[in-house]
């Protein structure tokens, strides 16, 4: 049942794409008495309005080309992580070695160098003015990274332990992510460096350049915020394939979008993602007990 309902929300959200491109598309009818170009204004007319500050970096050079590509990215990632990938049964455990810890990192290397080389090569993007660390610097972008995160996974551990404990004292059983399982497991050091590397850089790396870079910047582009903020987060948290982290991946990544926005930084939710990732993945390994 746990697969059924992750693959019709991951369809639900594919689908929503259509419908809102549908909905949100821009009516301009033409005026009924067009001014000519040559008129002069009027004295008393009031100044123009000031645009609006660009919301996310390069915001405006964000074209058709490449909402399709993000359109592909969405459709690639539903097909190779997540529900459609594991199927109808998916594992409740796995056993973790060093060659499937360094496929993972290869596999998550390897989006993010496609789409890096997509935007730079293909599309001209200077790919440095997405992340804001030169911008900002590297000590300001981690502590505003820091300043968000901490608080926010006390909160997030708080609702997770209000969750299991609903959903236990109600007879459902949802298993947590099979990683979980066998990371509480693992005492080779090489595979611990390899899946503390996996987890701490190269999911975040990948995940927020897709997600945040490409689908969240995409998103907010063409459509509205809240649409743009519901749709990637849902979709960053199905694709995890997991039925009891949905609800607190699904906040998580809302929370990375808001904080790419405000910060206009992708450095910062790069880090809150590898900081939180960590600390779980040390948690498992040194304290297998406590529930996260």
């Amino acid at each position: 049942m746990e697969p059924v309902i992750l693959q019709s929300i991951l369809l639900a959200v594919i689908l929503s794409i259509p419908l809102m491109a549908w909905w949100h598309r821009p009516v301009l009818p033409a005026p009924l008495n067009p001014i000519p170009p040559d008129t002069p204004a009027e004295p008393n007319e009031p100044a123009p309005p000031h645009l609006p500050l660009e919301t996310l970096p390069l915001h405006h050079w964000w074209q058709r080309k490449d909402a399709w590509f993000a359109i592909i990215l969405t459709l690639g990632l539903s097909l190779i992580m997540g529900p459609v990938a594991n199927g109808s049964t998916p594992p409740r455990s796995t056993s973790l070695t060093p060659l499937h810890m360094q496929v993972q990192l290869v596999f998550q290397l390897g989006i993010t160098a496609l789409v890096i080389v997509f935007l730079k090569d293909y599309r001209g993007f200077p790919v440095r003015k997405l992340s804001g660390w030169f911008r900002t610097g590297i000590i300001a972008t981690t502590g505003t990274a820091l300043l968000w995160i901490i608080p926010a996974m006390f909160i997030l551990a708080l609702f997770n332990i209000g969750l299991i404990t609903l959903l236990k004292s109600s007879g459902v059983a949802l298993d947590p992510q099979p990683i979980t399982h066998a990371l509480k497991d693992v005492s080779n050091p090489s595979l611990l460096a390899l899946s503390a590397l996996a987890l701490a850089v190269g999911a975040p790396l990948m995940e927020e350049i897709v997600f945040r870079g490409v689908l969240y910047s995409n998103a907010r582009r063409w459509f509205p915020k809240w649409y743009a903020l519901a749709a990637s987060s849902i979709f960053f948290a199905v694709v995890h394939g997991n039925l009891l982290s949905f609800l607190p991946l699904a906040a998580l990544g809302a929370l990375f979008a808001e904080v790419y926005d405000r910060t206009r930084n992708l450095a910062v939710p790069v880090i809150m993602h590898g900081f939180f990732n960590l600390s779980n993945f040390l948690i498992l390994v040194f304290a297998p007990d406590v529930p996260i």
